[in-house]
C-alpha cells in the first residue's frame, strides 16, 4: 500500500510538469486479445482509487471482449487511459492507427468495424488534448 503511494505521488509530480495546454495525458493500450488490457485497467483504476476496482470487462476470451473504445478517468490523476479490442496487425490499417493516435476516435467508438472518417463518433477536427500522448503495448 506505501509502494503505491509513493508511485502515485511520483507520477503526480511528472504530470504537474505537463505543458499547460495538455490538461489530461490520453494514454492508449494496444495488444491482442487475451492480452490483459482491460484487466491492467482494473489495476490501475483501483490503485488510484485505493481500492479495488472492476470497471472494465475482462475476459479470457481468444476474441476481444472490448467493442468500443473507452476512456477510463484515473481518480486523483490527469490521465484518460483508453482501452481498446484487441488489435491484430492483419485486423487493422497503418491508416486506422493514425486516425486513433491522432484524437479522430471518441470515446464510445465502435471498434468492431473498419474505421472511417464516416464511422459514427469520428471527431473531424481533434485538438491537441484529443491526441493520444503515449501509447502502452500489453502483449
Amino acid at each position: 500500500q506505501e509502494g503505491a503511494k509513493a508511485y502515485l505521488n511520483r507520477v503526480r509530480e511528472l504530470l504537474a510538469a505537463l505543458p499547460p495546454h495538455i490538461e489530461r495525458l490520453n494514454i492508449v493500450m494496444l495488444g491482442p486479445p487475451g492480452a490483459g488490457k482491460s484487466s491492467l485497467v482494473n489495476s490501475v483504476v483501483g490503485v488510484s482509487k485505493g481500492r479495488t476496482a472492476e470497471s472494465a470487462l475482462v475476459g479470457t476470451a481468444t476474441s476481444s471482449l472490448t467493442k468500443h473504445f473507452k476512456c477510463y478517468r484515473l481518480p486523483g490523476l490527469n490521465v484518460n487511459l483508453w482501452d481498446t479490442c484487441g488489435w491484430e496487425a492483419t485486423a487493422y490499417t497503418g491508416a486506422e492507427f493514425e486516425l486513433l493516435l491522432d484524437g479522430h476516435l471518441t470515446n464510445g467508438m465502435p471498434l468492431d468495424s473498419t474505421i472511417t472518417r464516416k464511422t459514427a463518433g469520428y471527431r473531424h477536427n481533434p485538438s491537441t488534448a484529443d491526441e493520444m500522448h503515449g501509447v502502452l503495448l500489453v502483449v
